[in-house]
């Protein structure tokens, strides 16, 4: 493994375009989601992400094409596999080194839809001023799993709205916080209730 990441490279689908003092950037790491890209650009778009630096590990659903046709999206590629990038982080940390640290990056999965209070309004560059005015670097928002009402089978998405227009339950109890030396430990929700192993909850999807 220590070989693989060593000869690690992550490969721009493109020219190369530096980031602007004021833009906020996202980056993403994935593999055959495309049907969630639409909905993921919009929702993200909206909260005021203005450029999205997203690596694509070998996908073979049409991806590349999607994300190649939209002009605020960088698309990388790597010569490793996510495994050997230790699951995705090196591939992170080679993205901000590429485009610059001391800066806020916007850090989600494809199936990750940050939502707060007013979002359509107040947007993640107020956020930042907001959490830098209080000498924060980072942002905590817990994961919260959404899943759909009545029979699984029935729950069909094919991507053309957001997800939790079908997936729009959730558990309102059951959750365990508490404080830890790095910030907050959460746990909970529907795979708590159906797992031995409760799943950490805790998230810090924007961070300088």
């Amino acid at each position: 493994a220590k070989n693989s990441m060593d000869r690690a490279g992550i490969y721009l689908n493109g020219k190369f375009r530096a980031l602007e003092p004021d833009d906020i950037p996202l980056i993403i790491v994935t593999r055959n989601e495309r049907r969630l890209i639409k909905p993921f650009l919009d929702h993200y778009r909206m909260l005021g992400v203005t450029r999205f630096l997203w690596l694509d590990d070998t996908s073979d659903d049409g991806s590349v094409a999607l994300l190649l046709a939209q002009p605020d999206v960088d698309v990388l590629t790597s010569n490793v596999r996510y495994p050997e990038a230790r699951r995705g982080r090196l591939w992170r940390e080679m993205i901000v080194d590429r485009y610059g640290r001391d800066r806020w990056y916007v850090m989600v999965d494809a199936d990750e839809f940050l939502i707060y209070k007013n979002c359509e309004n107040f947007k993640l560059a107020e956020i930042t001023r907001a959490l830098l005015s209080k000498g924060v670097k980072h942002l905590f928002a817990p994961m919260i799993d959404l899943y759909p009402g009545g029979n699984l089978e029935d729950a069909i998405y094919h991507g053309d709205r957001m997800p939790w227009t079908v997936a729009d339950r959730f558990d309102a109890d059951g959750y365990q916080i508490k404080p830890v030396s790095r910030g907050w430990y959460v746990e909970g929700g529907i795979r708590h209730r159906f797992s031995k192993m409760p799943p950490l909850l805790t998230k810090y999807p924007l961070v300088f």
